[in-house]
């Protein structure tokens, strides 16, 4: 039998399977990185809210003491920020203060 397949071939075949990983590699670190950074800027929101807020925080929860008024004032932030990890972390660091 004749080998049809060059030694430089198989190289570049090996070369590419190479890259690949390194490239899906590159990606997921980026991934996690951007995660991180998402994860740092909803804490840094969080706590410039508690800062500005200060101990007037049981005055703002005061009004949701309905359950109902306290979802439609969760949908309309939401909407209003258009990202919910922020409100959630916003009304937890204002809750626990």
């Amino acid at each position: 039998m004749i080998d049809t397949t060059s030694h430089a071939t198989q190289e570049s075949y090996l070369d590419q399977g190479q890259q690949a990983r390194q490239s899906r590699l590159r990606q997921w670190v980026t991934l996690l990185l951007l995660v991180y950074f998402l994860i740092c800027a909803v804490a840094i929101v969080g706590d410039g809210f508690k800062l500005a807020i200060g101990d007037h925080s049981e005055r703002l929860f005061e009004f949701a003491t309905n359950p109902f008024v306290a979802l439609m004032v969760g949908i309309v932030a939401t909407a209003l920020i258009q990202s919910s990890s922020t409100v959630i972390s916003v009304i937890v660091a204002l809750a626990t203060s």
